[in-house]
């Protein structure tokens, strides 16, 4: 029997997570300042990835941790350190190709610091994530004709429709009412609040956070100032109704002082950068089950686990906590301000109706003790918060990041400090789901027909027309013809009895 079965190639495009893996970026930086240092007040880190090459098995990137320093002299003055600490590393994986679409960030989440009178000594563990945009492509029955019976059914894909990026000036000024001597630390994060996904191009909404710790005529002051944004990226073959996944990173910035003596005006200027891509959700027809009651035929079926990107969400969050003095430390007399605040956020966990966020926040609280000296303590603040949704189901793999939007502390007793962080979460949804298609179909030996006149089947409970006609091996409707009483889906023990005409020969 000549059988003529339909293949057609259907792609599937998903984002799948390829490596984690920490390394240790470090460097040791002295001072242009000839007073030595006398303390270290605090410290920060970020870590960007600036290029990143797939190979075959490999994937090679360069990148660079910025560290931040506040430290006091022997003279009792404040002054900050500013260094790029560059990293390059190779990390390998079979799934890794030339053609491969990979992302990858660079997350600090630890950061040791010693400091002798003309030296720091940095050392951060920072961890690279690497993710691939996935697409391949798989052979499927989507038709035959009609010498085999088949079973339709509608499978559901993801493509990738459209990539995009652009890098945009963001600036902003603000009046600070005093006279600033000099900006001791300058840091800036992003955060996306909202996406959407018009005609060739993805409308990506926002705030920049920026923490400006400076020393001025009135002592030393941290500020937390937002930058709002909303930049267009072109994304050719975008249209409304589409999913996007985005992501925005600082890659420049700098402060410009400017106005009188009596009121300076701070005017921050950022380089954004912001990549999306988008995804269309499709149903494809493909035949799900085939027999023939002629010749036995070899079925070959495939099945992938795949990841569907379901959207994005956004939430704003409040956290606390208390740090205590060392028995040892003078008790406090004043809280300075709050600086070098940075988040690990550590896991995301998914459940029906929500995700817990999991990480932990950390400052230095720099304060006046009752002895008159400048001193600082490190505040961590670790969290664990359930943040509902109904687009999440168990089993959902939560991607995401969050920024410290602004830290503050208080003295609660002389040797205890209250902290209080404000968070900015931007989560992306992935659900996981399978399928499996009919990949190859090969002709086997004719059957031979039955040679009793009488045959009964009992039914399983459930079971529908085609897994008797399976059974039989006959038609579905020469079946009925002889059961007209046969309804769906069948009962348990349901007898069905097939007549056949048999020659004496």
């Amino acid at each position: 029997m000549n059988i003529e079965p339909n293949f057609n190639k259907i792609k599937i495009d998903g984002k799948r997570s390829l490596i984690k893996k920490q390394v240790v970026v470090g460097c040791n930086i002295s001072p242009q300042e000839q007073q030595g240092i006398k303390k270290i007040l605090g410290v920060e880190g970020v870590g960007r990835v600036l290029s990143l090459e797939a190979m075959v098995g490999e994937a090679k990137l360069n990148g660079v941790v910025n560290f931040k320093v506040l430290y006091l002299d022997n003279d009792n003055d404040l002054h900050s350190l500013d260094y790029m600490a560059e990293f390059s590393e190779s990390v390998s994986g079979e799934e890794i190709l030339p053609q491969s679409k990979l992302q990858a960030a660079a997350n600090v989440i630890d950061i040791t610091v010693s400091a002798t009178d003309s030296q720091v000594k940095i050392s951060s563990v920072t961890e690279l994530a690497i993710d691939d945009l996935h697409s391949e492509e798989i052979s499927a029955l989507i038709d035959i004709d009609d010498s085999c019976l088949k079973q339709i059914k509608d499978i559901k894909i993801q493509n990738l429709m459209g990539s995009g990026e652009g890098t945009f000036d963001v600036s902003e000024e603000f009046e600070t009412n005093t006279n600033i001597d000099k900006i001791l630390l300058f840091d800036a994060g992003a955060v996306i609040s909202d996406v959407k996904c018009g005609i060739d191009n993805v409308l990506v909404t926002g705030e920049i956070v920026t923490d400006i710790t400076y020393k001025g005529s009135s002592g030393i002051v941290t500020k937390c100032f937002s930058m709002p944004y909303s930049e267009e990226v072109t994304v050719n073959g975008a249209f409304s109704g589409q999913k996007v996944s985005a992501h925005s990173e600082i890659v420049d910035s700098k402060i410009i002082l400017s106005g009188n003596e009596n009121n300076n005006l701070i005017k921050a200027q950022v380089q954004l950068n912001i990549k999306v891509n988008t995804f269309e959700d499709k149903q494809v027809e493909v035949v799900a089950d085939i027999y023939s009651a002629d010749n036995e035929l070899e079925v070959t079926n495939t099945a992938k686990e795949i990841s569907y990107y379901n959207g994005c969400k956004f939430y704003n969050e409040k956290i606390n906590g208390t740090a205590n003095l060392d028995v040892q430390m003078a008790p406090i007399k004043d809280i300075i301000t709050t600086s070098a605040s940075r988040n690990v956020l550590t896991n995301l966990v998914s459940s029906n109706g929500a995700f817990t966020a999991e990480g932990i926040v950390s400052g230095a609280v720099i304060y006046e003790d009752d002895d008159g000296e400048i001193n600082s303590v490190q505040v961590e603040l670790p969290y664990s918060l359930e943040l509902k949704s109904d687009d999440i189901a168990l089993g959902d793999d939560i991607k995401g990041r969050a920024v410290v939007s602004n830290i503050y502390a208080r003295a609660k007793r002389d040797r205890e400090i209250e902290a209080i962080a404000e968070l900015k979460f931007y989560i992306e949804i992935y659900s996981k789901g399978s399928l499996s298609v009919i990949e190859n179909i090969e002709v086997g030996e004719e059957k031979i027909a039955p040679k009793n006149a009488i045959s009964v089947y009992l039914a399983e409970k459930g079971e529908k027309m085609w897994d008797i006609a399976k059974a039989l091996n006959m038609k579905p409707e020469e079946i009925l013809k002889q059961n007209p009483d046969i309804e769906e889906p069948l009962q348990e023990n349901k007898p069905i009895c097939i007549f056949r005409q048999l020659s004496l020969d």
